[in-house]
């Protein structure tokens, strides 16, 4: 399959936002509903809205692999993700709720290879450009849902007391994950991923600043961090690396004001529950002890650790919290050290890339990415799932080796250049 001339169509574009949003749930559902097969007008839509990705990787693979016997390359990255789906599926049968385990390991082969199918006919800036748009669509959704229908973003409280600045959480509830969002879109923004003229740029940057600091997520904050380091040492000429001293003089400045406790409260929510995050490791404990002795080996079925025992350890919390040990608890040792090795395997591209090509704004913001899924991956199930943060953490399977071919073909060619002018030289000195 060769990639195509033209960009993609609007058909394209528009199944690459629908995939992307999730789409959102609009409405709070029983967690139990989904596991005994309850459909509804929402669960429809989403149903239909995967049904046509899965579609369009089928249309385009069938002219050149039935027709031509030509399999498009599939990089080692993209190979250890689809044999970590094949490692979730060991445990299908075990799942507590079978329907919901086999759309959702459907999901994650959608979004597997539709963006490998996408970045392999539109390029790798196409699939940044639809993922920046995308996010950014998604933040003016969320303040759209504050104005017009807070409950959707935040929290049922908002419906009697409405939003009040300073108190309520934006958290995106039925809506999306705001602060994914919003980590997703300052990656963009200070990578220069796609360069934006300076209004527009101050424009996105206050309204994703705006909804992290609303969201009160800490796991974004700490996701926002590991980005700016990144920046910081291999950003050579983007923002990230012009606005990191007034970023950080600016967070010392809050901090050391007469609010310190009040921001430090506001912004961390329950400074007290920080020791066990929120008694999430406890839970993770007490999930590792359940699939060991249970199914060490292949699991207990995906969603076992959110719809059942997560549950029973503390409602409260309401699933599992870790893409990791949402993965353990359903594919056990084998699923889990397949996703230990992909993440691994992401890392390695993503490092690589940044040595062979730092300052390039599509590194940097691919790059940024992955260590914003990851971080954030270690609280948020999410992390892989269908939505903004599991759709970026998939696409970087596409991003960080496309994007290395890119960086090693041009500095072969500067070489070659180089070797040319060298000798070219040499020529005119004899």
């Amino acid at each position: 399959m060769s990639r195509v001339a033209r960009g993609p169509s609007w058909f394209d574009s528009l199944l690459f936002l629908a995939l992307m949003s999730g789409p959102p749930k609009f409405r709070p559902r029983d967690p139990l509903a989904s596991l005994e097969g309850a459909i509804d007008l929402v669960v429809l839509i989403h149903i239909v809205v995967w049904t046509c990705g899965g579609l369009w990787v089928l249309a385009r693979l069938y002219p050149t692999v039935l027709r031509r016997g030509i399999v498009p390359a599939v990089n080692p990255v993209q190979a250890l993700g689809a044999l970590f789906i094949a490692a979730l599926t060991l445990s299908a049968w075990e799942s507590p709720g079978r329907l919901l385990t086999a759309f959702t390991l459907g999901q994650f082969a959608v979004m597997l290879s539709f963006i490998w199918l996408f970045t392999h006919r539109f390029g790798t800036s196409a699939c940044l450009r639809h993922l920046f748009i995308g996010v950014s669509l998604l933040a003016v959704a969320i303040v759209a849902a504050l104005v017009l229908s807070p409950e959707l973003v935040a929290g049922i409280t908002a419906i009697d007391t409405g939003v009040v600045i300073g108190q309520t959480r934006v958290a995106g509830n039925y809506l999306t994950d705001v602060g994914s969002v919003a980590v997703i879109g300052l990656v963009f923004c200070l990578s220069s991923a796609p360069p934006l003229r300076a209004p527009i740029f101050w424009g996105a940057v206050s309204l994703f600043s705006g909804l992290l600091v609303a969201s009160r997520t800490r796991s974004a904050y700490i996701a926002l961090l590991s980005f700016l380091a990144i920046g910081f040492t291999h950003g050579r000429g983007l923002r990230v690396r012009q606005l990191i001293v007034p970023l950080v003089a600016f967070a010392l400045g809050i901090f050391v004001m007469d609010a310190m406790t009040s921001t430090t409260e506001f912004l961390v929510r329950d400074p007290a529950s920080v020791g066990t995050m929120s008694d999430r490791i406890p839970l993770w404990q007490y999930l590792t002890s359940i699939v060991m002795r249970e199914a060490p080996l292949t699991g207990l079925g995906y969603y076992a650790a959110s719809r059942i025992y997560a549950p029973q350890y503390n409602p409260g919390l309401g699933n599992a919290h870790s893409a990791f040990f949402e993965v353990l608890v359903g594919g056990g040792i084998l699923g889990a050290a397949v996703y230990l090795v992909l993440c691994g395997s992401l890392i390695w591209f993503a490092v690589r890339l940044l040595s062979l090509a730092g300052g390039r704004p599509s590194a940097v913001a691919s790059a940024g990415l992955l260590f914003v899924a990851l971080v954030s991956g270690v609280t948020q199930p999410e992390a892989i799932h269908a939505g903004p943060l599991g759709f970026a953490f998939w696409s970087t399977t596409a991003l960080l080796p496309g994007l290395l071919r890119e960086a090693n073909r041009a500095r072969t060619t500067a070489e070659q250049r180089l070797h040319a002018r060298k000798a070219s030289l040499r020529l005119r000195s004899a």
